[in-house]
């Protein structure tokens, strides 16, 4: 997946299901571009060695290991990994008050109460992510909700404080952090050492409109959603993705609505998409393309993937889905040999015959 393009080996893979009646390759390996493995728990992130943290635990090759608690806490919720392999959440009394953590080698240490003039009678706060560099963002709870920005034992700014609510998901390496500011309506922006950039999108945000800015990846590009509310007189939903501050509206393919939560610096994305007849599956998109996520595993997985949550740059994915008719979290994984050479594709079945059949798999796929 590095160096081929999802939609140049689908086109290859589904090229070769046209030699199976030949006997020569097993259906499974024809079509498979990912291998599948099942988590204990429901994923929230995935670095780029492919460590997994959600809930309370750091999953690694099948090794299961207990975060652990803050002092005086009894739940535990990690939202974020880095590729040092620091962890970042939230612990503290289940249904009540939390502090924000930052986990390495065994160690859960505290972020500390940050001071009155910033937050107030704080009683919740977390650390949605955290950088290579150990930069963490997140959130602090009181009357408002504010976004903040944490590095070096020290809380160094919080974040769109004009908006009563607002909130920081995601930060990149470069330090790059999108913010998502709510009044009586939302605006998404990109903060950088202290200035905050609004990100442009397709209607004029003095009208009632919802923007949420969702991940960023290393060269700054943002995905997130727009949507105009249903008594609005044209409501309206799509996904974005800003490059600089503009943003492109990826399609909806057949009117199955696409949200994105993640990107990687490959420009890949994963979400989840809702088809006609309210069907959510798991879907990642590329270079125009939107495909659905369970078309590209093993057929005989027993596996429904209802939704992508993160992409790591190896082009792992996590999510979370169903398999005997139990939800669980998954791990996608790229297969190195999933699809023969093109060469010995192309050469039996030809071009005419490899775009008929890519073409009733993706009528197929979209469910028409």
């Amino acid at each position: 997946m590095n160096c081929t393009s999802i939609g140049q080996k689908l086109s290859f893979a589904t090229a070769t299901v046209a030699l199976l009646a030949l006997g020569s390759i097993e259906p499974a390996a024809a079509i498979s571009l990912y291998s599948i493995t099942e988590l204990p728990f429901v994923p929230t992130d995935i670095n780029d060695k492919g460590q997994i943290v959600g809930s309370q635990y750091l999953w690694e090759s099948g090794t299961l290991t207990e975060l652990g608690f803050l002092p005086g806490a009894n739940a535990t919720y990690a939202k974020g990994i880095n590729n040092v392999g620091q962890v970042v959440g939230s612990s503290g009394l289940l249904g009540s008050s939390s502090s924000a953590f930052i986990w390495q080698d065994g160690i859960m240490s505290s972020l500390g109460t940050p001071p009155a003039s910033i937050c107030t009678g704080c009683y919740y706060a977390t650390a949605n992510d955290i950088n290579d560099q150990g930069q963490i963002v997140g959130d602090l709870v009181s009357w408002s909700y504010q976004g903040f920005v944490w590095a070096n034992g020290t809380l160094i700014d919080t974040l769109a404080p004009s908006y009563l609510i607002n909130d920081a998901d995601a930060i990149n390496n470069a330090g790059q952090v999108i913010v998502t500011g709510a009044a009586r309506w939302s605006v998404a922006f990109v903060w950088n050492n202290g200035t905050l950039t609004a990100l442009d999108t397709p209607q004029d945000t003095t009208t009632i409109t919802y923007v949420k800015a969702k991940d960023i990846n290393n060269a700054g590009q943002v995905v997130g959603s727009f949507s105009v509310p249903f008594f609005v007189s044209t409501p309206r939903i799509d996904t974005l993705l800003w490059d600089g501050n503009t943003g492109t509206i990826l399609d909806n393919i057949d009117g199955n609505v696409f949200s994105a939560n993640s990107i990687n610096d490959s420009t890949l994305v994963v979400g989840e998409s809702r088809s006609n007849n309210s069907t959510t599956y798991a879907s990642i998109w590329e270079d125009g393309e939107l495909f659905d996520l369970n078309t590209l595993i093993p057929a005989d997985s027993g596996w429904e993937l209802v939704s992508a949550s993160k992409i790591n740059n190896k082009n792992q994915i996590v999510g979370t889905g169903k398999i005997n008719g139990e939800s669980r979290g998954f791990l996608l994984t790229p297969e190195a040999k999933s699809v023969p050479e093109p060469t010995s594709v192309l050469g039996v079945l030809g071009l005419g015959g490899l775009s008929m059949v890519l073409s009733r798999l993706r009528k197929r796929k979209w469910g028409n």
